[in-house]
């Protein structure tokens, strides 16, 4: 699945880490345009479906499920909670 960020990207990359070690980081660059999450949990609203559709990895095609957007709640070094 992959989204568009729905707020302005971060002015320098960060990466967020979960102290559950079942949940995926979330690693924030400044210089990307979309989101890829494996988590459907994590969109919200309509997942829009694109049958067939793939994106580029190194060195290999993932096929993606939807296009939607995506919402997470993470606590940062300061202790504050937004939704990113």
């Amino acid at each position: 699945m992959v989204s568009n960020i729905r707020n302005e990207p971060a002015s320098v990359g960060q990466v967020y880490l979960s102290s559950d070690h079942k949940e995926i980081p979330i690693i924030i660059d400044s210089g990307a345009s979309i989101s890829i999450s494996p988590v459907r949990e994590d969109f919200v609203g309509q997942l829009h479906h694109l049958p067939g559709s793939t994106i580029r990895r190194i060195n290999s095609v993932t096929t993606i499920d939807g296009i939607g957007d995506v919402e997470w709640t993470i606590c940062d070094l300061h202790g504050n909670v937004p939704m990113i």
